[in-house]
């Protein structure tokens, strides 16, 4: 689950499509607008609450009022589910999170902003030879010998972009092979996995900017 905090006004994009705004923070009590076309659950309680059309054919935003610990689930198919939970509240700083599917990106909306101009300006620049970044990516080096293994491992960047997404917390146990962020670069995206099991001390956040080559994690 990625854990996002939020004030009133700002949102939480979900996907292409979803938008989670946080409307009021008062007493404990959070006012959450879902821009959502699917029905909603209510944890605890299990209350449904059907998306509702507008006059232009779009769907009206729900509101809801959630406390600490409690949950919205977008969608009917168990697989697809999104779950949007009221992790804390301070003041006005809500701390949001939501777990979605493994392909579906989630994030603060001024990052998902930045992400699509990016993309916008990578499009209308040189085309990546995409053939060459691929045969980077997939080029196989071969095992750590037992001394490399006990030492920590660099994880790099493998293109020049912005981090959208981070799969792992620092100082939480990774396997080999586990993603630990997501690169936006252009208009692609990578998954940067573990290159062995261990510790993983990251060294950048969600919405920096990375050259390539730079290290953004390292696996102890």
């Amino acid at each position: 689950m990625l854990v996002l905090t939020r004030k009133p006004g700002e949102r939480i994009v979900v996907g292409n499509a979803y938008r989670i705004e946080v409307v009021s923070a008062e007493r404990g009590v959070v006012t959450l607008a879902l821009h959502v076309d699917q029905p909603l659950t209510l944890m605890p309680g299990n209350v449904r609450i059907e998306a509702v059309a507008d006059e232009h054919g779009g769907v009206r935003p729900i509101r809801v009022s959630r406390k600490v610990d409690d949950s919205v689930i977008i969608g009917d198919e168990l697989e697809r589910q999104i779950e949007v939970l009221v992790v804390s509240v301070k003041g006005e700083a809500v701390r949001v999170g939501v777990k979605a599917p493994r392909d579906v990106q989630v994030h603060r909306q001024e990052v998902f902003e930045l992400i699509e101009q990016e993309n916008i300006a990578a499009a209308q620049a040189a085309k990546v030879d995409v053939g060459q970044m691929r045969r980077l990516l997939d080029a196989k080096e071969p095992p750590p010998s037992p001394a490399e293994q006990a030492e920590p491992q660099a994880v790099k960047a493998p293109a020049g972009g912005t981090i959208s997404a981070l799969h792992a917390a620092s100082g939480g146990s990774v396997t080999a092979g586990q993603a630990i962020a997501t690169l936006a670069s252009g208009a692609r995206q990578f998954d940067i996995a573990a290159p062995k099991g261990g510790v993983v001390r990251l060294q950048v956040g969600e919405g920096d900017k990375v050259r390539s080559g730079q290290t953004i994690a390292e696996i102890e």
